[in-house]
């Protein structure tokens, strides 16, 4: 058995990459046959230190090219990676080997999708965001910052300007989407893995009706360390990019407001805003995951204020595992993992005053209550590397002897 793990992302730089990148490390380290291939940036370390066949085009992504006729090519058709991976691929047997996509549509395009099929090689598909079916790739509004429910391509959909760049960035998604339908990508992939039981619900309906869907929930590369020690003037921490979306400055409205130490570890548009917020917010800016770790461990809570659903909250999984409460708004992916006033809170999304109530609440006995329970429920049936690869190579095995 091979594995070919395909992404836009050659190096972590979001959660896709990230599981990514994991996932064909681990498999190496597993005694697989297991390789890359991605477009953007140079190889991850942690590729190159493992030694594995691997190749990067080495590219930015489409919304940062030199050129306009750069930009359509790789959000529509991109023919030179197109070209690259044919060439990878004529190394590969389709008989013994699987091609699991983690991402295409940012700089590979629909063009890797069809020449995989071309080849006759099995694939599954890991769903980290919406995108086979929003054209948003997201179900959400950034100009009205709501959560968006219109049917994808409908005539509403159509007329809604809902893209963080105005009309053309909306014309240009909805011309990808329809290249993606146009190609029947949905129908071709052999098996799909949602990375939750919330963001399958929302998807199924929108893949083919004998589409076969697995939960794999994504891996947590943590160490057992015991329960974080909580202690009075700990922080509420928040962990990841400062984007509107993800919504960091209600996060610093509800600290100042509830008179609690707040950080933030990460960087993004919304930097300015978290400051002008709260300027006794900490801003750590990014950090390695060995550190962020560490602060992770040093804090009240993790909160996760998105106004958007997310597939899953890798942050808040992160969190758990070190036995901290999980703080996340209502009507996100990551409630999935969060039980309210067990091992951690739940708020009104987009409401900083629902948040600070929450955060007043959120004593360091409470936190410490919660956070020995988010430890205890993590480790009884953790989110391991092992049990990720495991449920993986199932899937690739079943594929292969079909």
């Amino acid at each position: 058995m091979r594995i070919i793990t395909l992404c836009d992302g050659a190096s972590i730089s979001g959660g896709a990459e990230k599981v990514a990148i994991t996932t064909a490390v681990e498999l190496a380290k597993g005694g697989f046959d297991s390789s890359f291939f991605g477009a953007e940036g140079a190889l991850d370390p942690l590729i190159v230190d493992q030694g594995m066949n691997a190749q990067t085009l080495n590219l930015t992504d489409a919304y940062h090219t030199a050129s306009k006729k750069e930009l359509l090519k790789r959000f529509f058709w991109n023919r030179d990676a197109r070209s690259h991976w044919s060439t990878f691929l004529n190394d590969f047997d389709p008989a013994e080997t699987v091609v699991h996509v983690h991402s295409f549509r940012r700089i590979l395009s629909t063009s890797v999708m069809e020449e995989t099929f071309a080849h006759g090689f099995k694939t599954v598909l890991t769903l980290h965001d919406f995108g086979l079916a929003c054209p948003n790739t997201s179900f959400y509004n950034f100009e009205s910052r709501s959560i968006c429910t219109l049917d994808p391509f409908s005539g509403a959909c159509f007329k809604t300007q809902c893209t963080k760049n105005g009309w053309p960035m909306k014309a240009m998604q909805m011309g990808r989407g329809m290249v993606v339908r146009s190609k029947n990508v949905t129908g071709r992939v052999d098996r799909y893995v949602a990375v939750s039981e919330f963001s399958k619900k929302i998807l199924t309906k929108y893949l083919p009706a004998n589409a076969k869907v697995d939960v794999v929930y994504n891996p947590v590369t943590a160490t057992d360390r015991g329960p974080a020690e909580i202690k009075e003037g700990s922080p509420f921490t928040f962990v990841g990019r400062m984007q509107p979306e993800k919504d960091p400055v209600t996060l610093a409205e509800a600290a100042k407001m509830a008179g609690v130490p707040v950080r933030f570890i990460g960087d993004g548009p919304e930097l300015e805003k978290v400051k002008a917020a709260n300027p006794n917010a900490e801003i750590t800016g990014w950090l390695s995951q060995s550190e962020v770790i560490e602060k992770v461990r040093t804090s009240r809570a993790v909160v996760m204020p998105s106004r958007w659903y997310e597939t899953a909250g890798l942050a808040i999984l992160d969190a758990l595992s070190q036995g901290l409460p999980g703080i996340v708004s209502e009507g996100c992916a990551a409630t999935e993992f969060v039980e309210d006033r067990v091992n951690g809170r739940w708020f009104r999304m987009a409401d900083p005053e629902s948040l600070a109530q929450v955060l007043r609440e959120t004593t360091v006995s409470e936190a410490q209550k919660y956070g020995k329970e988010a430890h205890r429920r993590f480790w009884q049936a953790p989110y391991s590397v092992s049990n990720y690869i495991g449920q993986l190579t199932e899937i690739y095995g079943s594929l292969l002897s079909e």
